[in-house]
């Protein structure tokens, strides 16, 4: 993937990555309550997934964004 539509490496070049997400959910049977949790970004990688390159008049210096660090949630809810 490239970050400007020029295309040229290595100035343009994202790298490609991976990143893993699992959620799991309990149901009760009578679907009263529940109990959902999810890991985003298991391995707390830095993947780049985009960048943006200022033109030559500016320096050319370039803004990284990376993906969010391993984030953790936990959610609890009742049915009535």
């Amino acid at each position: 993937m490239y970050g400007r539509i020029f295309n040229r490496d290595p100035i343009d070049a994202i790298d490609s990555s991976t990143s893993g997400t699992r959620r799991r959910a309990l149901l009760a049977p009578d679907e009263t309550w529940f109990v959902r949790a999810f890991v985003r970004n298991i391995m707390d990688d830095d993947n780049v997934v985009g960048i943006f390159v200022t033109d030559p008049s500016s320096g050319v210096f370039t803004n990284v964004f990376t993906i969010e660090p391993r984030t953790c949630g936990l959610a609890v809810g009742y049915n009535f």
